[in-house]
């Protein structure tokens, strides 16, 4: 018998996530993902979960075409106490950039300081990259810098190295980490 609880189950794509776990999920445009002519975002979606799904935030997942997402918090609809459904704001994977890391200090035996033992590959990572906008010019030297963000679900810190640009600020927000490369 139909109920309005399952009415949307109709709309619902077979997705993946990375591991291959199987899920059922309903992929909405963002409303404000129409970005300005200058400005070369990549369009965000909104994945809506079943209530009682585990995959969430920081999850990377394949639609039914093959494109990759990684998985924000973004919002859970309640009625009466009751989580109808929860949704995740999807980032569109552009990249599989290399992730490495400066390795551990050792002490050099001749000056008895210590130094860097040099990089670690520590793989690739599934990554959002894109610019900021307009890239400003710096007034005193007219040299431009080459700034983006970067949106990963792998712990990167800063000093890590992305693509051969260096992370220079990184924070954990919405479930996904969100850095400036340069």
């Amino acid at each position: 018998m139909p109920s309005l609880q399952t009415v949307g189950r109709r709309f619902e794509n077979n997705m993946l996530r990375a591991d291959g776990f199987p899920f059922k999920a309903v992929i909405i445009p963002a409303e404000d993902s129409v970005p300005s002519s200058y400005d070369f975002t990549e369009i965000r979606h909104i994945i809506r979960l079943r209530h009682d799904s585990i995959v969430g935030a920081g999850d990377t997942v394949l639609d039914p075409a093959g494109n990759r997402f990684i998985l924000a918090n973004f919002d859970s609809n309640v009625v009466y106490d009751e989580v109808l459904y929860k949704s995740c704001l999807a980032y569109p994977v552009n990249r599989r950039p290399l992730w490495q890391r400066e390795g551990e200090s050792v002490k050099d035996p001749l000056t008895n300081l210590a130094k860097s033992s040099g990089l670690v590959t520590i793989g690739r990572i599934d990554a959002l990259i894109e610019t900021f906008g307009r890239e400003d010019l710096d007034g005193a030297i007219k040299v431009r810098e080459q700034t983006r963000r970067l949106v990963t679900n792998a712990p990167i810190q800063l000093n890590d190295i992305v693509e051969d640009m260096v992370v220079k600020r990184v924070d954990l927000s919405l479930g996904v980490w969100v850095a400036e490369i340069e």
